[in-house]
């Protein structure tokens, strides 16, 4: 009989603990910070890819370079007003406005070294993320 309770109790504290503890509002949130998040990728995903093709032929300096950034950079900030309620998230898209920071940094000195450094840590933090919630 207390076999049978022990394993009663153990069985429920695991769905317990497996169950979706969010709830409805969560959930509402959730999916529409998804949609708002998908949007904002979908705008990124040009310019993103003239950077990845540019960045490997090394036109740093290139007036379609800093036409693709600021475009990259202009949809990515408004990653910060999302209302997505998963703190890792969030965590990682404040670090990737940091990379954004720099990368817009280095733009501006023209010195193609350190626009280079820079376009490798946004790139770094975009993989990071994309490895994590892909």
């Amino acid at each position: 009989m207390k076999t049978a309770a022990l394993y009663v109790t153990t069985c429920f504290l695991f769905i317990s603990c497996t169950n979706n503890q969010h709830g409805p509002e969560y959930e509402k949130r959730l999916k529409k910070a998804e949609m708002e998040v998908d949007k904002i990728m979908e705008m990124m995903d040009l310019p993103e890819y003239g950077l990845v093709k540019m960045s490997k032929e090394g036109l740093y300096l290139e007036k379609d370079y800093s036409k693709a950034a600021a475009d990259m950079l202009h949809w990515g900030r408004k990653m910060k007003d999302l209302d997505y309620p998963d703190e890792k998230f969030m965590k990682m898209t404040n670090d990737m406005l940091k990379t954004f920071d720099g990368f817009e940094a280095a733009l501006a000195k023209k010195d193609k070294e350190q626009i280079a450094t820079a376009w490798k840590a946004v790139a770094k933090s975009c993989k990071d993320c994309h490895d994590v919630y892909d």
